[in-house]
């Protein structure tokens, strides 16, 4: 099992519902990613980001498309994670499915968000991610 951590800016956090934000690059022909595990931490910066729309959930997602609706690895809730005044954590089991639609390898995984984009003033707020993860050979 291979394990990596992915930092994403408060720039990134606040688009994520119209511009997906890539978290590792597709692993190369033939081949998909199987999620066992992924840990969301939130560093709270000086001014955080402002409460999400009510009912957004971020999504580890294969592929870039938009508004959260890719082929989901794991969600969470947004408002209570990413509206915090303090740092916090939250670990997540993957789906442990790999993206199996018509031409479903050599796909990357993408953080979205499911309900509008995430508004912030004069945040330096990050999100790190840790995943938990195998590459296995698909036909």
């Amino acid at each position: 099992m291979s394990q990596t951590t992915v930092n994403v800016t408060t720039a990134q956090i606040t688009r994520l519902y119209d511009q997906p934000t890539l978290i590792m690059p597709a692993p190369g022909a033939g081949l998909a990613y199987i999620v066992h595990q992924v840990a969301f931490v939130y560093y709270v910066g000086t001014n955080q980001p402002l409460a999400p729309p009510s009912g957004s959930m971020l999504v580890l997602q294969f592929d870039s498309t938009l508004y959260g609706k890719g082929y989901q690895v794991t969600t969470t809730n947004t408002i209570p994670f990413i509206n915090q005044s303090m740092n916090c954590f939250t670990a997540n089991v993957g789906s442990g499915n790999i993206y199996t639609s018509s031409g479903g390898a050599n796909k990357g995984l993408y953080l979205s968000n499911t309900i509008g984009n995430i508004g912030a003033s004069g945040s330096n707020s990050t999100l790190s991610l840790t995943l938990w993860y195998d590459i296995i050979g698909v036909v």
